[in-house]
């Protein structure tokens, strides 16, 4: 079930009626480094980019794995 949670978090669905956006904020900013937290930063490539980086600042510090996908994240241009 994770592994479907992944990847509706990765969706690049820019629309708000889902709850994908606290779907993603939720799985960014608890501190874990695993398939939902990764899916969930290269799904808020849709956000606009001041909300992106917001988030993806509590993401970076959790391990360094997550450091490094943040800031590839966070260098990558919106879709």
């Amino acid at each position: 079930m994770d592994c479907v949670e992944a990847l509706v978090a990765q969706a690049r669905l820019a629309d708000q009626l889902f709850g994908l956006t606290e779907l993603r904020e939720t799985h960014l900013k608890d501190g874990t480094s695993d398939w939902l937290a990764w899916a969930s930063a290269c799904g808020s490539r849709v956000e606009k980019k001041a909300a992106r980086n917001y988030s993806l600042k509590y993401f970076k510090n959790a391990s360094p794995i997550n450091k490094l996908i943040g800031v590839v994240i966070a260098d990558l241009p919106q879709p």
